[in-house]
């Protein structure tokens, strides 16, 4: 079997197509693997990513921030759609846990609705959608601030309690600190999860506010649209 003949001399090998769209617009090509998650790489990777971006069909979305920003400064208790996204996602938790214990089934339902606003930050970041991202701290938002509701009624248990399935089911957090012994600390453990929601608004509102800053700010065209890949 021989080997394919070389290059003719004084030619380069051509690049792949998306290596040379990359090189002409002057952006990185993307780190490999976990790499990206590097501090350093998403600071100027993500300046990259805002060229061409239209900022403008966006920007709802940040005023989306400052409206869950205002319900969080004042523990606002009515349910918005994304709510009802947390208690489908929720109950979700607590039915895939069903096989591995009480404790660990009750406590699944509020670890879902914390750990998929995670995940799809990592998601969005592996996929280089930075305002997807960034826009996931504001539902994780939502999720600390309806969890602080939810913790703050363990002891009184006073909010009504919703099941998919129309059976009687029971208060997770009264359970669940019940059994650890922290019923007492309900107070300080609800202001903890107001806490994570404050922190998490406030980190959408700095990385959107950055993110199309970098969309609007001098030598910045737009390319994209709002049915485009962002």
């Amino acid at each position: 079997m021989t080997s394919p003949p070389p290059p003719p001399r004084g030619r380069k090998p051509a690049r792949r197509p998306s290596e040379a769209t990359d090189q002409r617009r002057g952006r990185r090509r993307p780190a490999a693997g976990w790499a990206r998650f590097h501090p350093r790489w998403l600071w100027a990777d993500a300046q990259d990513w805002c060229r061409g971006r239209n900022p403008w069909w966006r920007l709802p979305l940040l005023l989306w921030g400052w409206f869950i920003l205002a319900r969080v400064l004042t523990q606002a208790q009515g349910f918005t759609p994304v709510d009802w996204l947390n208690f489908g996602i929720h109950e979700l938790g607590h039915l895939l846990a069903i096989p591995f214990g009480q404790f660990i089934h009750v406590l699944a339902g509020s670890a879902a609705q914390i750990a998929v606003p995670l995940g799809s930050i990592i998601m969005f970041i592996r996929q280089r959608d930075y305002f997807g991202a960034a826009f996931c701290f504001c539902w994780l938002a939502e999720s600390w601030l309806y969890l602080s509701h939810y913790i703050g009624d363990a002891q009184d248990q006073l909010l009504p309690l919703a099941t998919p399935f129309g059976v009687e089911g029971i208060h997770d957090w009264h359970y669940l600190l019940d059994t650890l012994g922290l019923l007492q600390r309900t107070p300080a453990i609800a202001a903890l999860a107001w806490g994570a929601a404050l922190i998490s608004v406030g980190i959408y509102l700095a990385l959107a506010t950055w993110l199309l800053w970098c969309m609007v700010r001098p030598g910045s065209t737009w390319t994209d649209a709002p049915d485009s890949n962002p």
